[in-house]
Protein backbone atom coordinates (compact mmCIF):
# COMPACT_ATOMS: atom_id res chain seq x y z
CA UNK A 1 0.00 0.00 0.00
CA UNK A 2 3.05 2.37 0.57
CA UNK A 3 4.02 2.10 -2.85
CA UNK A 4 0.96 2.71 -4.80
CA UNK A 5 0.45 6.08 -2.14
CA UNK A 6 3.70 7.20 -3.12
CA UNK A 7 3.99 6.19 -6.61
CA UNK A 8 0.17 8.07 -6.97
CA UNK A 9 1.91 11.41 -5.38
CA UNK A 10 4.65 11.16 -7.95
CA UNK A 11 2.91 10.54 -11.31
CA UNK A 12 0.53 13.49 -10.00
CA UNK A 13 3.80 15.42 -9.51
CA UNK A 14 4.93 14.15 -12.99
CA UNK A 15 1.67 15.00 -15.03
CA UNK A 16 1.30 18.27 -13.67
CA UNK A 17 4.57 19.63 -14.22
CA UNK A 18 4.14 19.80 -18.34
CA UNK A 19 0.90 21.30 -17.60
CA UNK A 20 2.82 24.13 -15.44
CA UNK A 21 5.36 24.78 -18.21
CA UNK A 22 2.92 25.25 -20.60
CA UNK A 23 0.58 27.67 -19.11
CA UNK A 24 3.74 29.78 -18.47
CA UNK A 25 4.60 30.06 -22.61
CA UNK A 26 1.12 31.08 -22.57
CA UNK A 27 0.33 33.55 -20.36
CA UNK A 28 3.10 35.58 -21.11
CA UNK A 29 3.60 37.49 -17.42
CA UNK A 30 3.75 34.78 -14.41
CA UNK A 31 5.13 34.79 -10.99
CA UNK A 32 6.94 31.54 -9.85
CA UNK A 33 7.75 30.86 -6.49
CA UNK A 34 9.29 28.00 -4.68
CA UNK A 35 9.20 28.25 -0.54
CA UNK A 36 11.54 25.46 1.11
CA UNK A 37 10.97 24.76 5.13
CA UNK A 38 11.66 22.37 7.43
CA UNK A 39 10.23 21.50 10.98
CA UNK A 40 12.31 20.21 14.14
CA UNK A 41 10.33 19.56 17.37
CA UNK A 42 11.66 16.73 20.49
CA UNK A 43 9.46 15.80 23.12
CA UNK A 44 9.12 14.16 26.56
CA UNK A 45 6.13 12.26 27.64
CA UNK A 46 6.57 10.02 31.02
CA UNK A 47 2.89 8.08 30.30
CA UNK A 48 2.59 8.23 26.33
CA UNK A 49 -0.08 5.40 25.90
CA UNK A 50 -2.38 6.72 28.82
CA UNK A 51 -2.06 3.99 30.91
CA UNK A 52 -2.13 2.42 34.70
CA UNK A 53 0.37 -0.51 34.18
CA UNK A 54 3.65 -0.33 34.58
CA UNK A 55 4.98 2.00 31.65
CA UNK A 56 7.97 3.85 30.21
CA UNK A 57 8.96 7.24 29.51
CA UNK A 58 9.94 7.86 26.27
CA UNK A 59 11.65 10.98 24.01
CA UNK A 60 10.02 11.90 20.94
CA UNK A 61 11.35 13.93 17.91
CA UNK A 62 9.46 14.99 15.19
CA UNK A 63 11.28 16.33 11.38
CA UNK A 64 9.30 17.68 8.62
CA UNK A 65 10.87 18.81 5.62
CA UNK A 66 7.85 21.02 3.16
CA UNK A 67 8.05 22.62 -0.36
CA UNK A 68 5.46 24.91 -1.57
CA UNK A 69 5.27 25.63 -5.11
CA UNK A 70 2.94 28.33 -6.60
CA UNK A 71 2.66 29.94 -10.11
CA UNK A 72 0.39 32.87 -10.74
CA UNK A 73 -0.73 35.76 -13.08
CA UNK A 74 -3.29 38.37 -12.58
CA UNK A 75 -6.07 36.01 -13.71
CA UNK A 76 -5.14 32.72 -12.96
CA UNK A 77 -3.51 31.06 -9.94
CA UNK A 78 -1.90 27.63 -9.04
CA UNK A 79 -0.26 26.50 -6.22
CA UNK A 80 0.36 23.43 -4.22
CA UNK A 81 2.73 21.67 -1.49
CA UNK A 82 3.91 18.73 0.22
CA UNK A 83 5.37 17.71 3.38
CA UNK A 84 7.26 14.41 4.74
CA UNK A 85 6.99 14.48 8.66
CA UNK A 86 8.63 11.62 10.39
CA UNK A 87 8.28 11.12 14.37
CA UNK A 88 10.15 8.56 16.16
CA UNK A 89 10.17 7.52 19.98
CA UNK A 90 12.91 6.30 21.90
CA UNK A 91 11.93 3.20 23.81
CA UNK A 92 8.76 3.09 21.84
CA UNK A 93 9.40 2.19 18.23
CA UNK A 94 5.48 0.97 17.69
CA UNK A 95 4.84 4.59 17.85
CA UNK A 96 7.45 5.86 14.65
CA UNK A 97 5.25 7.22 12.02
CA UNK A 98 5.71 8.47 8.78
CA UNK A 99 2.73 11.14 7.50
CA UNK A 100 2.65 12.34 4.55
CA UNK A 101 0.64 15.45 3.07
CA UNK A 102 -0.15 16.96 -0.53
CA UNK A 103 -1.99 19.74 -1.36
CA UNK A 104 -3.22 21.27 -4.70
CA UNK A 105 -5.18 24.59 -5.38
CA UNK A 106 -5.91 26.59 -8.49
CA UNK A 107 -8.15 29.55 -9.43
CA UNK A 108 -9.22 31.46 -12.36
CA UNK A 109 -10.81 34.45 -12.27
CA UNK A 110 -12.91 36.78 -14.92
CA UNK A 111 -14.39 40.32 -14.76
CA UNK A 112 -17.41 38.66 -12.39
CA UNK A 113 -16.61 35.28 -11.75
CA UNK A 114 -14.05 33.20 -10.32
CA UNK A 115 -13.64 29.37 -10.24
CA UNK A 116 -11.55 27.32 -8.08
CA UNK A 117 -10.35 23.56 -7.49
CA UNK A 118 -8.86 22.53 -4.46
CA UNK A 119 -7.68 19.11 -3.46
CA UNK A 120 -5.58 17.56 -0.99
CA UNK A 121 -4.16 13.83 -0.30
CA UNK A 122 -3.24 13.29 3.49
CA UNK A 123 -1.47 9.56 4.75
CA UNK A 124 -1.08 9.98 8.22
CA UNK A 125 -1.25 7.98 11.88
CA UNK A 126 -3.64 8.90 13.99
CA UNK A 127 -3.95 7.09 17.63
CA UNK A 128 -6.56 4.96 18.38
CA UNK A 129 -7.94 3.77 22.21
CA UNK A 130 -8.20 -0.49 22.23
CA UNK A 131 -9.96 -1.62 25.65
CA UNK A 132 -7.69 -4.19 27.03
CA UNK A 133 -9.37 -6.85 29.19
CA UNK A 134 -7.38 -9.41 31.20
CA UNK A 135 -7.86 -12.26 33.23
CA UNK A 136 -6.46 -12.00 37.00
CA UNK A 137 -5.35 -14.84 39.00
CA UNK A 138 -6.41 -14.72 42.51
CA UNK A 139 -5.68 -17.76 45.44
CA UNK A 140 -7.03 -20.24 42.51
CA UNK A 141 -9.12 -18.66 40.88
CA UNK A 142 -9.06 -17.04 38.01
CA UNK A 143 -11.14 -13.67 37.33
CA UNK A 144 -12.44 -11.41 33.95
CA UNK A 145 -12.25 -7.80 34.13
CA UNK A 146 -13.66 -6.60 31.14
CA UNK A 147 -12.11 -3.22 30.85
CA UNK A 148 -8.82 -3.02 32.57
CA UNK A 149 -6.92 -0.59 30.80
CA UNK A 150 -7.29 2.04 27.57
CA UNK A 151 -4.05 1.29 25.58
CA UNK A 152 -3.49 3.96 22.48
CA UNK A 153 -2.17 2.44 19.58
CA UNK A 154 -1.54 3.79 15.97
CA UNK A 155 -3.52 3.29 12.52
CA UNK A 156 -3.14 4.83 9.25
CA UNK A 157 -5.64 7.35 8.16
CA UNK A 158 -6.01 8.15 4.17
CA UNK A 159 -7.74 11.21 3.32
CA UNK A 160 -8.94 12.90 -0.18
CA UNK A 161 -10.41 15.83 -0.77
CA UNK A 162 -11.57 17.98 -3.40
CA UNK A 163 -13.18 20.82 -3.43
CA UNK A 164 -14.47 22.85 -6.60
CA UNK A 165 -16.61 26.23 -6.68
CA UNK A 166 -17.79 29.21 -8.89
CA UNK A 167 -18.36 32.27 -7.43
CA UNK A 168 -20.58 35.32 -9.63
CA UNK A 169 -20.23 38.45 -8.57
CA UNK A 170 -24.16 40.01 -9.34
CA UNK A 171 -23.59 43.33 -8.22
CA UNK A 172 -21.53 45.48 -5.75
CA UNK A 173 -23.24 44.05 -2.95
CA UNK A 174 -24.67 40.49 -3.88
CA UNK A 175 -22.42 37.42 -4.68
CA UNK A 176 -23.60 33.94 -5.87
CA UNK A 177 -20.87 31.33 -4.65
CA UNK A 178 -21.85 27.37 -5.75
CA UNK A 179 -19.30 24.99 -4.00
CA UNK A 180 -19.24 21.17 -3.54
CA UNK A 181 -16.78 19.00 -1.30
CA UNK A 182 -15.97 15.58 -1.39
CA UNK A 183 -13.85 13.76 1.42
CA UNK A 184 -12.79 10.12 1.21
CA UNK A 185 -11.73 9.01 4.24
CA UNK A 186 -10.29 5.43 4.57
CA UNK A 187 -8.34 3.40 7.45
CA UNK A 188 -5.73 0.77 7.37
CA UNK A 189 -7.22 -1.77 9.74
CA UNK A 190 -9.06 0.44 11.90
CA UNK A 191 -11.80 -2.12 12.36
CA UNK A 192 -10.29 -3.87 14.88
CA UNK A 193 -10.16 -0.40 17.07
CA UNK A 194 -13.89 0.66 15.78
CA UNK A 195 -12.61 2.68 13.08
CA UNK A 196 -14.62 2.30 9.72
CA UNK A 197 -14.24 4.00 6.31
Amino acid sequence: MRVSFLLRALLVALFSLPGLLIIQRVSHAAEWSVEPSIRVAGEYNDNIRWTTQPHNSVYGSTIAPKLNLGVRSYIWEINGSAEYERKNYSGEKSLDTDNRYFRLGSSYRTERSMWRLDGSLTRASVLANEMVSTDTYIQGYYYYFPVVDIVQTHRIREVANISPSWSWLMDERKQLLLSYQYTDVSYLDGSSVGLSD
